[in-house]
């Protein structure tokens, strides 16, 4: 069983219908969150409070294993957990998978950003106050990654994803779709990316490792 994390629900996916259609699209379990300061979340946005609202996530998910359940209503005695990132919540994505968790299989991120300062220029050296370090964290990441990028994106061009995945050790093929952007990537007007994250999470992401007693 893979459990889907999505980041950075924003503007994007704002209804349970929503998610209820991504689950049906995916085929897995979907959970969805906002973080702090966006969306019809309250509070104060930080890059700092990014990352610990989805590590306390990932914590509630594997303190819960005992009460996890499959559609039927049989108790799950082990589950996969793959992380999914949108735009500036690819961040945080990357950031939980450098330092790796227990149960991941894989991370999926759409439209990601390489870091802050490199959506004004190209760098092969990271800044001292740059920010949303993606590019020097992705060779720390030990699971596959698959990066979708819509080839009209003019907000975080799809040249990040195409320097993100020469930087991750484990990063299957990535997926570029022609007429998307970045608002439609993830949306039914390009079922296609479903399908290849489908395609992802059952064959492409690592099985379950049997724990160590």
């Amino acid at each position: 069983m893979a459990v889907i994390i999505k980041y950075h629900l924003h503007a994007i996916v704002q209804s349970c219908k929503a998610c209820r259609d991504i689950s049906q699209l995916l085929k897995t379990d979907f959970y969805a969150y906002d973080y702090s300061g966006y969306g019809i979340s309250t509070g104060t946005s930080s890059e700092k409070i990014f990352m610990l609202i989805l590590k306390l996530l990932i914590n509630i998910f594997l303190n819960r294993k005992d009460h996890m359940f499959d559609q039927w209503g049989n108790q799950l005695s082990s589950f996969q957990i793959a992380l999914l990132g949108y735009s500036i919540g690819t961040v945080p994505t990357i950031y939980m998978a450098s330092k790796h968790p227990p149960n991941l299989c894989g991370i999926v991120l759409l439209a990601p950003l390489a870091s802050g300062l490199r959506l004004y220029a190209e760098a092969n050296r990271t800044c001292c106050m740059d920010r949303f370090l993606n590019y020097d964290r992705a060779p720390e990441v030990n699971v596959p990654v698959l990066a979708c990028h819509g080839c009209m994106d003019n907000v975080i061009p799809k040249k990040h994803s195409e320097v993100l995945v020469e930087r991750f050790p484990r990063a299957v093929t990535p997926f570029y779709v022609e007429q998307a952007n970045h608002l439609t990537i993830f949306s039914r007007q390009n079922l296609s990316v479903f399908f290849r994250i489908r395609y992802f999470l059952s064959h492409e992401t690592d099985p379950l490792q049997a724990e160590v007693v």
